[in-house]
């Protein structure tokens, strides 16, 4: 009741929003599923709808999108908000499950297209669409997540790498593999997390153009990394709801098999954004996770803690639809946070000194 009050009472007051500081709050925002920055607009998605900001001003400026099957509208899975993202020629890309939509930089509907088949996490690169999919080998019966790159009409042009699916319903893997990559322009990069060549980087038609070549660390796993994700793991909707089926922690806890690895990846997650690479690793320390920068070739810009984000669900995680609650811009980096006593979200700005 709380929030609702909020709400109504900021829309009394002009829907608009007072920027403070580092940062300003967020009254329409309920349940974020990501954000994306893109110039001076904050796009955060919920569910079937994308709220639009002006960060210079702090200022909320409205929603676009809305649930439904028709023309600018996107349909959506629970737990599976619409993904966003921009294209090469400026547009905004926002994906639902059976459609993809583009819209101008204001939210301003311009077309749309179905899509050819049962793939996710659409990006555009030059011409083509990048995407995963579910497939399923005939000779073995294993299931794998691929990233294959598309036509316009969503015909397979080439499977650029794939992770295989675990099958076992106990196991809970705590890190988990998947495939982590990102689209800037005409080029995809995706994670390769070898210890010298984290980063693979290929053109629009999935061919491989080269690698990175740069020193990672990799960091072992100890009890202060398992307390943590466990804490996670026990806060995730997705898992709680099967805590609840369970009858409780102890119990799901002694159903499962929780299965850590012995060392972790050198790369959790990659952005790509403004000429520059950015590599979320699972490096902690005093709260803040550290990021490697490089330009787009691999080479070292900086290595930098920042404060940790907010965490894509469980069940995005699995599937592989990590979203981010984190942006970059050419100076500095932007991330969600939540009040939890006022239930009110904020974006925060950190300034990148030294990285113009």
């Amino acid at each position: 009741m709380r929030k609702i009050l909020l709400i109504v009472f900021t829309a009394v007051l002009c829907s608009s929003v007072t920027a403070q500081g580092n940062g300003f709050d967020l009254p329409e925002v309920l349940d974020p599923d990501s954000i994306f920055v893109e110039g001076d607009n904050l796009y955060i998605v919920e569910g079937d709808i994308c709220r639009m900001y002006s960060i210079a001003r702090g200022k909320y400026l409205g929603t676009f999108c809305k649930p439904g099957e028709g023309p600018g509208e996107v349909k959506t899975m629970p737990g599976l908000s619409a993904g966003i993202s921009a294209t090469p020629d400026g547009k905004i890309l926002l994906e639902g499950m059976n459609k993809i939509l583009y819209y101008t930089p204001r939210g301003e509907f311009i077309s749309e297209q179905k899509k050819g088949g049962r793939f996710f996490r659409v990006n555009r690169a030059g011409d083509n669409l990048i995407a995963l999919r579910m497939t399923v080998e005939g000779k073995n019966g294993k299931s794998y997540l691929t990233l294959s790159a598309f036509s316009g009409e969503s015909k397979l042009l080439r499977e650029l790498c794939r992770q295989e699916m675990k099958d076992n319903d106990k196991d809970i893997e705590m890190v988990i593999e998947t495939i982590r990559y990102s689209v800037w322009g005409n080029r995809i990069y995706v994670v390769a997390n070898e210890n010298r060549n984290p980063v693979i980087v290929f053109g629009p038609s999935g061919n491989e153009l080269y690698r990175f070549t740069m020193e990672t660390k990799t960091e072992k796993v100890n009890d202060e990394f398992k307390k943590e994700e466990f804490r996670r793991l026990k806060d995730d909707d997705f898992i709680s709801m099967m805590v609840k089926r369970e009858g409780g922690w102890e119990n799901f806890r002694k159903k499962m098999n929780f299965i850590f690895p012995v060392s972790l990846p050198p790369v959790r997650e990659i952005t790509v954004a403004h000429e520059r690479v950015h590599l979320l690793t699972y490096n902690r320390k005093n709260g803040k996770e550290k990021f490697i920068i490089t330009d787009l070739k691999g080479n070292l810009i900086t290595s930098v803690f920042l404060p940790v984000p907010m965490q894509s669900s469980f069940l995005a995680k699995m599937l592989g639809r990590e979203n981010k609650f984190y942006a970059f811009s050419p100076d500095r980096y932007y991330f969600l946070s939540e009040d939890e006593e006022s239930e009110t979200f904020r974006l925060n700005i950190k300034d990148l000194e030294g990285l113009k």
